[in-house]
């Protein structure tokens, strides 16, 4: 009998639980051209997210030239780059400020990639994925970067390798 009430609570709960949930759908596509390979040509950013309600949704970013070859895909769920509580009444009003933001911040140049200390790797702020010398050596050179968020509290940064025709990570971290 406990078991049955309880059952009967649980059924009656879980609709105000997830009552405060968005509803909205979302079904976003945006692109931007931007220069990822060199500062000769620029390539198209496409940005897509949905089917389904904001805060499940998946977000997916390619990163390719014009004549349609890949060099970057990424899928993640759209809720983690936008807020950190994806059941927060006011998702939506997160949204545009996020592409907003995003695409404005997305192009930078090499030398605006952080200061590596190895202090800070072992602290889990940054994470390098080149070796420390190739680091240096890529932030003094004339390169188009591209800047992501990769959730709301972390970045990554990431080049053009020509030798395998494909982005590159580079350092992630996390905003302090």
């Amino acid at each position: 009998m406990n078991r049955i009430i309880a059952a009967v609570l649980l059924i009656i709960a879980v609709p105000q639980v997830y009552a405060d949930q968005p509803e909205g759908e979302c079904h976003i596509h945006k692109s931007h051209a931007f220069h990822f390979r060199d500062y000769k040509v620029k390539d198209i950013l496409e940005i897509s997210v949905g089917p389904g309600p904001c805060p499940t949704a998946l977000m997916t970013l390619n990163i390719r030239s014009a004549e349609g070859e890949v060099f970057y895909t990424y899928v993640s769920r759209f809720a983690d780059h936008v807020t950190p509580d994806p059941y927060d009444p006011n998702f939506d009003k997160f949204v545009e400020p996020f592409f907003t933001t995003f695409l404005a911040e997305l192009q930078k140049n090499a030398n605006s990639m952080p200061k590596y200390h190895r202090q800070d790797e072992k602290l889990g702020l940054i994470k390098l994925y080149v070796s420390e010398k190739h680091y240096n050596t890529l932030k003094v050179r004339p390169l188009p970067v591209f800047f992501q968020p990769i959730s709301h509290d972390s970045w990554l940064y990431l080049v053009y390798d020509a030798q395998s025709r494909k982005g590159k990570k580079v350092i992630s971290g996390k905003y302090h």
